[in-house]
């Protein structure tokens, strides 16, 4: 099980023939868009790739970008029931505006304020239920306000208790 922030990498992808004559930047034509799970989404989809089986825990916003980020959970075959749509909170997105291999522009979608309490209650009843099944924790943090320090001080000493107290 990974437990961390959820972030979605989208690309633009295209060609800057000119610059635009409202001011001196260049106009991207996009000619493709891409999008990845990132952050904690990333590091489950990199163990589902290996053939573990993946289950998902951390917030995204009640917004576009979460509905996409749980196509692609859903996509990928990876266990999403950890995962809580947020009110009010944006999904954490970072979009790159690329011409070739260069990066014109990142816009960020994200705040960095730690979830509430009631939040980190859902997250750590089902945390623990899944618990049983799960060989690993992982904890992924990119400073996004889902790893606080409650949640991690719970989910590890139910860890511990749970993998350790069987030796």
């Amino acid at each position: 099980m990974v437990i961390g922030d959820i972030i979605l990498d989208m690309y633009f992808l295209g060609v800057v023939e000119r610059i635009s004559p409202e001011a001196p930047v260049p106009i991207l034509r996009v000619t493709d868009e891409k999008s990845y799970l990132g952050g904690a989404a990333n590091v489950a989809s990199n163990f589902k790739s290996l053939g573990a089986c993946a289950e998902l825990f951390g917030v995204v916003g009640e917004d576009v970008f979460g509905r996409q980020v749980f196509r692609e959970l859903e996509h990928r075959k990876i266990g999403s029931d950890g995962v809580v749509f947020v009110s009010g909170r944006p999904t954490t997105v970072k979009i790159r505006a690329m011409s070739g291999a260069r990066q014109l522009l990142r816009i960020d979608f994200e705040t960095d304020e730690d979830i509430s309490f009631e939040t980190e209650e859902k997250i750590i009843a089902v945390a623990r239920e899944k618990m049983k099944d799960s060989n690993a924790v992982i904890f992924a943090d990119y400073r996004k306000g889902m790893l606080t320090d409650r949640l991690v001080a719970t989910l590890l000493e139910t860890a511990s208790a749970q993998y350790f107290d069987n030796f």
